[in-house]
């Protein structure tokens, strides 16, 4: 056999991917001639003697022969293809790039480049991308759905729909679809499918599905749209947005109930941008009740609210006082209607992205402090009137051993006593024991009956001479016992 030699020109910089893996074979596939660099699982020294095609696997034997024969068949004599060699299960595949061309009219060189390294790196990375959008998908709760306009067969798969898995396709038949659909979506539903039937692209839409375990909501999105077979073939992802719903429910209802409230309550950044605002606040604060004023300064909505140095010694009090201070302020409606007195309470809050909001909960007591101001003046008119009648009034609690609660200015001339002599104590610290004995078992005996006494009597009076008075006494059930 003749001996064929060739050297193998190839710059250094591209020796570690490809440099030289070079067969010499006849027309038919035999090796006459081998120069390796590299070994592997299908190239040897060995090759020698043996057809390239029986030594690679089915996988790549057929293509390689394919493009062998078209060196010999056409005029270019030269052909170069990315050849997969697949291993067994749980093995790698290796993968060459091969070069083939003419020698002469009898032989064929192949170059072989061994790129599986590159390859399976970039397939291995490939994997742990797809494990991540698949992680994603998982945590997100997106699943993705095929729809056959014509056939009118919907097919899904992911993690969205429990009726669904993760894995391969699944039919889904519309009327067990619908049948647990909540029946107020289902009209809204078909109405929607009937959009895809007849091709029109369409927004996302939302509904709820009913399964033993709970409720869930779905929002599907189409992606993509081809004709097929007459109808349409339609692409999307499904997202079950159940929490995403919850959660804006729960905080819409919150919002609703906020606004509903007769305090003011509003959030405000630490630099006094407005954060949020009730129905309430607006209100008392913003003349233009259809301006959006989230973000604006809260010292230049309303002056009487606060101005910008009050602001300062605001915050500062609240984190002098370990984060809440409550106060008494007096300000003006939108800053130029009725004047109004508030209780303000204010509380420094760290949200979840580390940044302080000041909640602040005010409430308008100038109704409050009017009544209070009326109670006060009819307090003191009572009082005048009762200090001021001829008739002497006392009363004493039971509770607490019969004590003088009060006595008006009669009676402390009638029993001859200043205030001090006689609010607080019993009539044994006042008077003599026998009449004292007499006093309290009238008062036991009233309290026992629950009837009233009336009687008259003498004393002696201021001159010596004897004065006659008419006494009537009664007993009054109140939370604390007192006669």
């Amino acid at each position: 056999m003749e001996t064929f030699r060739f050297e193998i020109q190839c710059p250094s910089r591209d020796r570690g991917l490809c440099s030289g893996n070079l067969l010499l074979v006849d027309r038919g596939g035999m090796c006459v001639h081998a120069q390796l660099q590299t070994e592997d699982r299908y190239l040897s020294n060995r090759m020698v003697g043996e057809n390239i095609f029986d030594l690679f696997p089915a996988s790549a034997s057929g293509s390689l022969r394919a493009g062998f024969s078209t060196l010999w068949s056409g005029r270019k004599g030269f052909c170069e293809d990315l050849y997969e060699c697949a291993g067994e299960t749980g093995e790698l595949s290796v993968y060459y790039v091969i070069s083939m061309s003419r020698y002469d009219d009898f032989h064929a060189m192949i170059r072989l480049r061994n790129i599986s390294y590159y390859i399976n790196k970039h397939e291995r990375l490939l994997r742990q991308e797809e494990q991540k959008v698949e992680d994603l998908k998982r945590l997100a709760g997106i699943g993705v759905w095929k729809y056959d306009s014509k056939k009118q067969r919907l097919e899904s798969k992911g993690y969205a729909d429990p009726m669904f898995q993760p894995g391969e396709y699944r039919e889904m038949d519309m009327a067990e679809y619908f049948s647990r659909m909540s029946v107020t979506d289902v009209e809204k539903v078909k109405e929607y499918i009937r959009g895809l039937d007849a091709g029109r692209r369409q927004e996302s839409i939302q509904y709820m599905m009913h399964y033993q375990y709970g409720d869930v909501v779905l929002r599907v999105e189409p992606i993509s749209c081809r004709p097929s077979d007459g109808g349409y073939l339609w692409e999307g992802y499904v997202q079950n947005v159940t929490d995403l719903i919850t959660g804006q429910t729960r905080i819409e209802m919150l919002r609703q109930a906020i606004d509903s409230v007769s305090e003011d309550v509003f959030a405000v950044e630490s630099d006094g941008s407005l954060a949020f605002a009730n129905k309430t606040f607006l209100e008392h604060n913003v003349s233009d009740r259809s301006r959006d004023v989230i973000g604006e300064k809260v010292f230049d909505l309303n002056k009487t609210l606060v101005d910008k140095t009050q602001w300062g010694d605001w915050l500062r009090s609240l984190r002098e006082n370990g984060g809440s201070w409550n106060f008494t302020q007096d300000r003006v409606s939108d800053g130029q209607g009725e004047a109004m007195t508030f209780e303000n309470y204010s509380y420094l809050i760290e949200n979840q992205l580390h940044q302080e909001l000041i909640w602040v909960f005010a409430r308008d007591i100038s109704e409050r402090l009017k009544r209070e101001d009326e109670i006060n003046s009819l307090q003191y008119l009572t009082n005048s009137i009762i200090n001021n009648i001829p008739v002497g009034l006392y009363v004493k609690d039971v509770a607490d051993d019969f004590k003088y609660l009060f006595c008006n200015r009669s009676a402390f001339d009638f029993l001859r006593s200043g205030r001090e002599d006689v609010i607080g104590k019993n009539d044994f610290e006042i008077f003599g024991r026998s009449k004292a004995e007499a006093i309290r078992n009238e008062d036991l005996q009233l309290v026992s009956d629950r009837t009233k006494i009336e009687r008259t009597g003498q004393v002696g009076g201021a001159s010596g001479s004897p004065v006659t008075y008419e006494e009537v006494r009664i007993y009054q059930r109140r939370k604390t016992a007192r006669l």
